[in-house]
């Protein structure tokens, strides 16, 4: 307590405790000039920043105990007289309110300025108008009372009346429509059938009402200089941007708050109170303080508010009240309100549509000078002119922006451009374009006027990876749910675009490269382009040294190997090779995989489509084929039977449709196809397929998929007509090309046929002689027994302690020992699962598709 207020204290310590100014004089002399209303306003404005003062001090337990006795009513009777303090309040209230609704008309505002004694007030003849005072004296209270309700109910009754005329002629409109719908539903029963006519009105009873409110509403239309004035007058002179845009967009975010806030401010059942402060804007406040705004709560309140804080408090009761008082001003000065100054409803509050406020999105080069190695590095220009800038749509996650404009960049000097998503360089070899496709692209484009972000790019990848989405299902999903409320559709190309521009950018930051193509190139070669530049031939380079605990541990010795050490030893690792039926189909011509150059209903490749396209598709017969069909004259019926047991409409095609192709009832014709080898089954031979007709493409047999017992995928490749042991030897040698990154085991259903087939051919003593071939468990059961082979070398669990490696001991939760496989041999079972998943969609691919997929 300061030293001067010990004794009974004095008016003039009070003035001094409260920061009251002493001038003008007439603030705190209670006749002087009483009856003018300016120097009343500066009392009453004078008034509240004592009793703000006086809250803040007895809050924070700062007002001295001798004045214990002296309460908020003591400090008004510093400026006013109890009448006159009523009287004043409720004047200068009610002008208060007014200028805070959602259209607060210009005199309201402009007596503000005047009663302030602004510089930017108006003079007395345009403030008071019809009552300004010729001989400049002087005006009362009473003139102000007078001004206020000649001025707040002629306009509140005026803006009644024009609600009034706008219902009545809305309503009008609506008895406009309903005649003129009956009219010509009159018309259209005479002119038309029963079943038509009621068709036509049930199709108009069901169609959207045109004259529904709209789900949202518009964006506050103030001016930035009532704004700037509301921030100023409430809120820190260091007030951040930030900080102000955090209150604007909680406020205009939460429309259920405002209503609750609005209602609760209004009394309209008896035994209600109206609450200028409501419970729901004193939680607000709190949630800024304590939480959201914890950091810059300081620069929410003016000195004068009298508030403090201290850093291990939330909030309190004096910085909620300041901040639910301040945050009601900024309601009302956005328009936020529920509730009129009448006491009636203006709108109920919905989101607030933001496209009064989207941004232009310009989609430009992130690099800002020529970045040739063989040219300086010149500052680039726009390239081309203003008439010729692309207007697109830009795709921003789930926002849809359609100011989005494509910006290109051009070195002077070399004539290299850069684009938002790659550069466009001279190639010196072939003197043709190239496109670099840059990894660190924000935005891809995927359509002619249509581009993306990388949020929404990674979301076409993480859909069709988690829930094995086609582009028609994440099309159909899209549109459904973003674009039909913004109005924009994608197709499902676009999607297709997306998924390749993303993985191959994926792909090539793994490997630590951009992807250079030719510019001419479109979306299928730049998938096949990429496959040939980051594919490494179906072997996965992320895969590469690969080594955890669920694929890898330390070397394990036998009982008469105890002896040796483990760091001698490399780390003991497991490849997992399994096939799934599933696969592209390609050129029909005995031989040849090659793509079709028709992706839909075409049989053969570019070049035997030049050779056979025009002829008969039945083999021997060189006739020519009958115009729209694949068969000569003599070979018609064969086709009609093909198209037949190929179409939706037969049994075959709703099993296709069902996935279950290899169905065959007992009544059912058999079908003279080619022999199909079942999987797990012994190899076919590769030259022992007949055919009879290449009406439809070949389809290669299997993909067969390697990985690491943890799931970590190796390598696949296709495999045609078979998947014999062979093919499975020069698979594992094209993935595992040197001594160092062969596996210990290699686990395959078939692992007995593939290593008597390595020992036959000799494969085994050149390559493999560090690597064992076993058997999954699974399929290590349905495998003779009478195969001693199988059973001494195959066996992937063999429980007498002969390959520790493979089985070993661990404790359960009860601490007790339990024998435990090292690896998980289904791994690549697991895989193939997770894959046939795609099965429609992979399929259907062409093979430059499916290797990029």
């Amino acid at each position: 307590m300061p030293p001067d207020l010990q004794d009974q204290p004095t008016q003039e310590q009070v003035i001094a405790l409260l920061q009251i100014p002493r001038t003008p004089a007439y603030l705190l002399d209670k006749k002087t000039r009483a009856n003018d209303i300016r120097v009343a306003y500066d009392r009453f404005q004078a008034m509240r920043a004592a009793v703000a003062k006086h809250t803040s001090l007895t809050t924070n337990n700062a007002w001295p105990e001798v004045l214990a006795n002296f309460k908020k009513l003591n400090v008004e009777e510093l400026f006013f007289t109890k009448t006159n303090k009523y009287a004043y309040t409720k004047s200068f209230d009610a002008l208060s309110l007014a200028l805070h609704q959602p259209s607060p008309h210009p005199d309201f505002a402009a007596m503000q300025l005047w009663l302030a004694k602004d510089e930017r007030a108006l003079s007395d003849a345009e403030v008071w108008k019809s009552m300004v005072k010729p001989d400049g004296s002087e005006y009362s209270h009473a003139d102000f009372d007078n001004w206020k309700e000649t001025n707040i109910r002629v306009k509140v009754e005026a803006e009644e009346e024009e609600k009034k005329k706008k219902k009545k002629k809305k309503k009008n409109k609506a008895l406009g429509a309903v005649v003129l719908l009956l009219a010509m539903l009159q018309m259209l029963s005479a002119l038309c059938s029963s079943t038509l006519f009621m068709a036509v009105v049930v199709l108009v009873l069901i169609s959207p009402v045109s004259a529904a409110a709209p789900s949202t509403l518009p964006f506050p239309d103030v001016a930035f200089e009532v704004f700037s004035d509301c921030i100023k007058e409430n809120f820190a002179s260091n007030v951040r941007l930030s900080t102000v845009l955090v209150l604007l967009y909680s406020l205009m975010e939460n429309p259920e708050f405002l209503n609750l806030h609005g209602r609760q401010q209004q009394a309209k059942v008896a035994g209600e109170k109206a609450r200028a402060e409501t419970t729901w804007m004193a939680m607000f406040s709190r949630l800024l303080l304590g939480v959201r705004l914890r950091s810059a709560r300081e620069t929410l309140f003016k000195p004068t508010d009298g508030v403090i804080l201290h850093s291990q408090e939330d909030y309190t009761v004096t910085s909620v009240n300041a901040l639910s008082q301040k945050l009601d001003s900024l309601v009302s000065v956005l328009k936020l309100n529920m509730y009129k100054p009448s006491g009636k409803i203006y709108h109920r509050r919905r989101p607030i549509d933001y496209k009064a406020i989207k941004p232009l999105y310009l989609l430009c080069s992130q690099s800002y000078e020529c970045e040739t190695l063989s040219c300086p590095p010149r500052a680039l220009h726009v390239d081309g002119p203003y008439r010729d800038v692309p207007r697109v749509t830009v795709l921003k996650g789930t926002d849809v922006c359609t100011f989005g404009f494509v910006l290109t960049g051009k070195c002077d000097g070399c004539k290299t451009t850069y684009h938002a998503d790659h550069d466009r360089v001279k190639n010196v070899e072939t003197n043709q374009y190239d496109r670099c496709h840059l990894n660190g692209a924000r935005f891809l484009k995927i359509g002619q006027t249509l581009w993306a972000d990388r949020v929404f790019t990674n979301s076409v990848l993480c859909a069709t990876y988690s829930f094995h989405a086609s582009t028609s299902a994440f099309m159909d999903f899209w549109n459904e749910s973003v674009g039909r409320q913004a109005g924009v559709k994608i197709s499902h190309r676009q999607v297709w675009h997306a998924f390749i521009l993303e993985t191959l950018r994926m792909m090539a930051t793994d490997q630590g490269q951009n992807l250079v193509l030719p510019d001419r190139y479109n979306i299928q070669k730049i998938a096949a382009g990429a496959y040939e530049a980051l594919g490494a031939n179906s072997v996965i380079k992320a895969a590469e040294g690969h080594a955890c605990d669920e694929c890898s541990h330390p070397q394990r010795f036998g009982p008469n190997e105890q002896r040796q050490n483990a760091q001698d030893f490399a780390r003991v690792n497991m490849c997992v090779v399994d096939g799934i039926v599933m696969s592209p189909t390609h050129c029909a011509v005995e031989g040849c995989i090659a793509a079709l150059v028709h992706a839909r209903g075409g049989s053969y490749c570019e070049d035997h489509f030049r050779l056979y396209g025009q002829l008969c598709h039945m083999r021997g017969c060189n006739a020519n084929c009958v115009d729209s069909t694949k068969a000569c004259q003599e070979h018609q019926s064969d086709w009609q039977d093909y198209q037949e047991t190929h179409s939706r409409s037969h049994l075959a095609g709703i099993r296709r449709m069902i996935s279950r192709p290899s169905e065959q009832l007992p009544w059912q014709e058999q079908r003279q196809n080619r022999q199909v080898q079942a999987h797990d089954e012994p190899a076919l031979e590769d030259d022992g397929v007949a055919r009879k007709h290449d009406f439809g493409p070949s389809k290669f047999y299997c993909t067969e998929t390697a990985c690491y017992p943890c799931g970590v995928v190796i390598g696949w490749e296709l495999f045609n007509k078979s998947e014999s042991p062979t093919k499975i030897l020069k698979f594992l040698e094209h993935i595992f090309p040197t001594p160092e990154s062969k596996p210990s085991y290699i686990c395959i259903d078939k692992g007995c046929q593939v290593f008597r087939t390595a020992i036959t051919n000799g494969s085994f003593e050149q390559l493999w002689s560090n690597s064992r071939f076993i058997v999954d468990t699974y399929h290590y059961n349905n495998h003779k027994r009478s195969d001693e082979l199988c059973q001494t070398w195959c066996n992937p669990t063999p429980m007498d302690g002969s390959n520790p490696n493979l089985v070993i001991q661990e404790r359960n939760r009860t601490g007790v020992l339990q024998w435990k496989r090292a690896f998980n041999t289904q791994a690549s079972e697991q895989l193939n699962s997770w894959i046939a998943g795609y099965e429609q969609i992979l399929k259907r691919m062409t093979i430059a598709n499916f290797q990029a997929g």
